[in-house]
């Protein structure tokens, strides 16, 4: 019910989400304009008051972020994928922050879930 949300269910079956009561099947295929459609959708999410203060920082806040995102533990190979991910955003830190964010929301992992 959280705002934050509101365009991840507004784009609900668009992103392949099902409702057999209508007649819509899940549709897990990935296309390029489904993943700008996730991104979009994922945005706000990122934006958000919520989630800033919940994870201020990414690199003291990744281990907590994955164990709740990907619903696992923290892994080294998860360190080392933020840190290419930080050093391939050359922008100011807030643009770092959304970026960081967005790629950690869009994970083939996360996705598939």
């Amino acid at each position: 019910t959280d705002a934050m949300f509101a365009e991840l269910l507004r784009q609900r079956f668009e992103l392949g989400d099902h409702d057999y009561g209508r007649g819509v099947s899940p549709d897990l295929r990935w296309s390029a304009k489904r993943m700008a459609s996730w991104v979009s959708a994922i945005r706000p999410v990122c934006e958000s008051a919520a989630i800033k203060v919940r994870f201020p920082d990414w690199s003291a806040s990744l281990n907590e972020f994955i164990v709740l995102a990907h619903g696992r533990p923290f892994e080294l190979a998860d360190r080392e994928a933020l840190e290419a991910t930080q050093a391939a955003i050359a922008a100011d830190a807030q643009a770092r922050y959304l970026g960081t964010c967005i790629s950690l929301l869009s994970s083939a992992e996360l996705v598939a879930q």
